[in-house]
């Protein structure tokens, strides 16, 4: 007999409702997605789980509702509630709030948040910090502070090195100044796809603020809407992680001193595709 899955080794609440849900069926064969949408008070939905589940927004009504499905005893409800509020949070110091209450209610923290690599991921600012201490001029907190082009105050830069330091991504040089441990850093997948996605919602508001100041004409801001085959997209895909590689190779055998700090943000997203549709008509008339 399968165990139900444990929340607390979640950092993402539709991954556990989705494991929930096929423990459920394992278990009660009876306990379709029908008679889940007729519990949460849904008897004629067959569209809202699957919805959920793809990133529809949660309401309060329904977390509730959902609270009292899953029968979470009263700390699992609360983590639970802060799970979704965290997942679904439009702001940084929301998600950074967010994340605090979860460390703090997480039973397992070691097992289930990765505390210590949260840290690092849960906020641009540790990997701005990082990418400037790797600067040979900048040997000091308040000089990476000074220098930095986006809003980073000297108690954020010098939160930041400690934990850099704690997290082994950077040490004491010669000289005593912290330094990144690696030229190039890339995420743990362990650590869940919708953490990755916060961070990478803040790199795009960066870039958004990037756009929007008068600044270097070094800067690089290029956008194509286009229709293609989807061939072609396999193609560009390709493309894309080619691209990704050799920039990665390039930073990595760069053989010359760093002397400044770059973000780089690549997007290639679906604006629509006639292979969708019907795909989607079948599912809601099933």
């Amino acid at each position: 007999m399968r165990s139900p899955p444990d929340l607390f080794a979640y950092n993402d609440f539709r991954k556990f409702l989705a494991d929930w849900l096929d423990w459920k069926q394992s278990e009660d064969t009876s306990f379709t997605k029908a008679e889940c949408s007729r519990r949460l008070g849904l008897p004629n939905s067959r569209s809202y789980l699957p919805d959920l589940l793809r990133g529809k927004r949660l309401s309060d009504v329904f977390r509730e509702r959902f609270v009292r499905l899953l029968e979470l005893p009263d700390d699992d409800a609360r983590f639970f509630r802060v799970l979704v509020r965290f997942n679904q949070a439009e702001r940084p110091e929301e998600r950074e709030a967010a994340y605090d209450e979860l460390a703090a209610l997480n039973r397992t923290p070691r097992h289930a948040l990765g505390r210590e690599q949260m840290d690092y991921y849960r906020t641009w600012r540790n990997g701005v910090v990082r990418a400037l201490a790797g600067i040979d001029a900048l040997d000091s907190a308040e000089a990476i502070a000074c220098a930095s082009a986006v809003p980073l105050t000297l108690p954020q830069v010098k939160q930041a090195l400690r934990l850099l330091q704690k997290l082994e991504l950077a040490a004491p040089d010669k000289g005593g100044v912290l330094r990144p441990t690696e030229k190039v850093l890339q995420a743990d997948p362990s650590l869940g796809r919708e953490l990755l996605r916060q961070l990478q919602a803040q790199h795009l508001e960066l870039s958004r603020e990037a756009f929007l100041q008068e600044g270097s004409p070094d800067r690089v801001f290029w956008s194509n809407t286009l229709s293609c085959s989807g061939e072609a997209q396999e193609a560009v895909l390709r493309a894309l992680r080619r691209f990704q590689s050799e920039v990665r190779s390039i930073i990595h055998k760069d053989p010359h001193p760093a002397d400044r700090a770059w973000q780089i943000n690549l997007q290639f997203f679906p604006l629509g595709t006639a292979a969708i549709k019907p795909l989607q008509t079948k599912k809601v008339t099933r």
